[in-house]
């Protein structure tokens, strides 16, 4: 199958080259290249349900479609309660990191590393990721 990315303009290079077709939030005929695009068998929202609420990005589903979230909110409890919709929220271990591990010295999983900062910056490191436009994996050093 195909894949697709939302992402702003500013990161569609990125986004392209990790292989996905490119949907910029902020163009005026998003609504348009969604429409054109979908529907779709997963959304999955990396970023959190305040930008796209459940009830929206349920509509892009085609039918059995499934809706999986990374960072749920309180507010999406009730949709967890349905099948179309999920988290991968899970405790890791290293029996599931392994394959992980395995794809990024097989080179089949890259990470894109943003920044990287001493670990005496955690906090200015905490702030950035809060404020959701970290583009990449921000990495503490020691």
């Amino acid at each position: 199958g195909q894949a697709f990315g939302v992402c702003s303009s500013r990161n569609a290079a990125l986004v392209a080259s990790l292989g996905s077709e490119v949907l910029a939030y902020d163009q005026p005929d998003f609504g348009a290249q969604l429409a054109k695009a979908g529907p779709f068998q997963v959304v999955l929202d990396a970023v959190g349900t305040t930008a796209y609420p459940v009830r929206q990005a349920r509509q892009w589903l085609a039918p059995g479609g499934r809706h999986v979230l990374v960072v749920p909110q309180p507010s999406d409890l009730p949709w967890l309660l349905t099948r179309s919709t999920t988290t991968v929220l899970g405790n890791s271990s290293a029996e599931r990191l392994a394959p992980l591990v395995d794809w990024l010295a097989q080179g089949k999983l890259t990470v894109h590393v943003g920044q990287t900062l001493p670990l005496q910056d955690a906090e200015q490191a905490h702030v950035l990721s809060r404020q959701g436009r970290t583009v990449g994996k921000l990495v503490l050093l020691a």
